[in-house]
């Protein structure tokens, strides 16, 4: 990806809304929705309204992955828009594959940080990529799914989960069902 300078990207998606990507030289810096999930119009495409050339491909890979048909972006975030304690969760949630989960407290451990799982949730509560940054693959140590800032919160979360293979029992919070040998499916 080569951007000269600040680009923004404009796409259509039925259950999210408008998406907006927001990119620099050093990469990726927000990704936010324009329509709540409520103003999507469930009939349209999944499309690219405007993008330049420089974020065709991102914006491509994007809706691919909504659509199932990806799972790992080409896409770097810039992580110098970042710090602090937030750039460190949000790193290590970057690094969280594809139809895997942890929980809050699991990625606070992997920080050096065991018990600091409510301040990973802050952290991830002010994602400025969701999607990009996958804060939907942090659970509840029960499997309970907590907040989630895009357009449709938990039942967008819950959505995402599924399209990555998950596994969802319902109730208020959906919860995602173990496996017998004590992992979230």
């Amino acid at each position: 990806m080569r951007i000269e300078h600040s680009q923004t990207a404009l796409l259509q998606h039925p259950m999210l809304g408008e998406i907006r990507l927001y990119a620099n030289p050093r990469g990726i810096t927000r990704l936010g929705f324009s329509l709540p999930a409520a103003s999507a119009d469930r009939n349209s495409a999944s499309r690219i309204v405007s993008a330049p050339e420089s974020l065709a491909q991102v914006c491509r890979e994007l809706l691919d992955y909504l659509s199932g048909q990806r799972v790992q972006f080409s896409l770097q975030p810039d992580w110098q828009s970042l710090g602090g304690f937030q750039a460190r969760v949000l790193e290590a949630t970057w690094r969280v594959p594809y139809g895997d989960v942890l929980t809050y407290g699991q990625l606070a451990s992997q920080l050096g940080s065991s018990g600091a799982a409510r301040a990973v949730g802050a952290a991830l509560a002010n994602n400025p990529m969701p999607l990009i940054i996958p804060c939907h693959r942090v659970i509840g140590a029960d499997g309970s799914l907590h907040g989630f800032s895009a357009p449709g919160g938990l039942r967008t979360k819950a959505w995402l989960l599924k399209l990555e293979g998950h596994i969802l029992r319902p109730g208020d919070p959906p919860r995602l069902v173990k496996e017998k040998d004590g992992n979230f499916s």
